[in-house]
């Protein structure tokens, strides 16, 4: 089992509409692709995805905090893995 990290890329759509409700969310391909978009036009996000086997298993989407007292920071906006793969510690790499 090797487990690939890459970014989010627009033809994912379909596999994190069947990944979000292991969040609790509901989206379709064509809202997945526009959300997407407008997130990447800006600086300080961005999103990954976990495949197993060519299988997306995991997303993570990273958002950067900017601030005037200290160099920032990054927030973990969101951390799903599928639920047939929970309990395999993927959450953790």
């Amino acid at each position: 089992m090797a487990l690939t990290l890459r970014l989010l890329q627009s033809h994912d759509a379909d596999a994190l509409v069947a990944l979000l409700p292991d969040l609790g969310y509901q989206a379709s391909a064509d809202q997945v692709v526009r959300r997407l978009a407008g997130l990447r036009e800006w600086p300080d996000q961005e999103a990954f995805v976990a495949e197993i086997d060519g299988v997306v298993v995991g997303l993570c989407h990273v958002q950067g905090v900017r601030m005037l007292i200290s160099e920032g920071y990054a927030e973990i906006q969101a951390l799903v893995v599928s639920e047939a793969r929970q309990g395999e510690g993927l959450g953790r790499k």
